[in-house]
């Protein structure tokens, strides 16, 4: 019998595993991703749009990087007149990673009025939650 299976999948790589009758291999490969994102986001970010900001903060939340920087850079992305639902909620989630609750629920509330009004029924559930989550109860 033989077989390939990956495992540990991050960002940055993952352990490829090869079994052959009684014996295991592992080999380890690497991707070079923070330094490809780091660099286009300093490249996209010398003349960025909403979207682009909106794009790096979600790469640092998902990945764990500076979230004072990406709460920096979600703000960004959300000021303006017409800011998305989903752009809104990843603020509150940012928010509420950072310890800032009080901040995470308002932006959530803000969020969920933003899908309500889209007729996004997943993004108002979500939020919903999610403030019933931090609030405590």
């Amino acid at each position: 019998t033989f077989a390939i299976a990956f495992q540990g999948l991050k960002n940055d790589g993952a352990t490829m595993g090869i079994f052959w009758d009684d014996t295991w291999a592992a080999l380890e490969i690497g991707v070079p991703t923070d330094e490809k994102v780091e660099a286009d986001i300093a490249r996209v970010l010398g003349e960025p749009s909403q979207g682009d900001y909106y794009n790096a903060a979600s790469y640092y939340h998902s990945a764990g990087k500076d979230l004072k920087k990406a709460l920096e850079w979600i703000t960004i992305a959300t000021a303006g007149e017409n800011p998305r639902f989903w752009q809104v909620r990843r603020k509150a989630l940012i928010q509420a990673d950072l310890g800032m609750k009080k901040e995470a629920i308002a932006t959530a509330k803000q969020s969920l009025e933003l899908a309500k009004a889209a007729g996004n029924a997943d993004y108002v559930r979500m939020n919903e939650k999610s403030i019933k989550d931090w609030s405590g109860m």
